[in-house]
C-alpha cells in the first residue's frame, strides 16, 4: 500500500495541449514547506479525481495524495478535501 498525505493546494496552471484541451498543473505544499505537483489531463480518465480541484480556493488542505517519486503526486490519487479555506474578501468604494 502507497503512503498517503495531506498538503496545501497552492494554486494551479492552465496550459493549452497540442492535442486538444487543457493540461492543468496542481501544486501543493505540506507543513514542513516541501513543495509538490502534479498534472492533470482533461482527456485522461483520471482526470475525474482531480476536477474539483480547479475550483476550490488556495489553500484547502488535501489529502489522499501519494507520491510516484521525488516531488511529483502520482496522477492516479484519489485527492479529497480535507478542509476548505474561506477567503475574506470585501468590496471596496472608490471616489470618481
Amino acid at each position: 500500500m502507497l503512503h498517503q498525505f495531506e498538503a496545501t493546494y497552492k494554486g494551479m496552471q492552465a496550459r493549452k495541449s497540442k492535442h486538444g484541451g487543457n493540461f492543468y498543473y496542481l501544486f501543493f505544499e505540506d507543513k514542513q514547506g516541501k513543495k509538490y505537483k502534479t498534472m492533470a489531463y482533461e482527456k485522461l480518465r483520471n482526470f475525474r479525481y482531480w476536477k474539483p480541484l480547479l475550483v476550490e480556493t488556495r489553500g484547502c488542505i488535501v489529502g489522499g495524495l501519494t507520491l510516484v517519486k521525488g516531488n511529483l503526486i502520482d496522477g492516479n490519487s484519489k485527492p479529497v478535501v480535507l478542509r476548505r479555506q474561506n477567503v475574506n474578501q470585501f468590496k471596496m468604494e472608490f471616489d470618481d
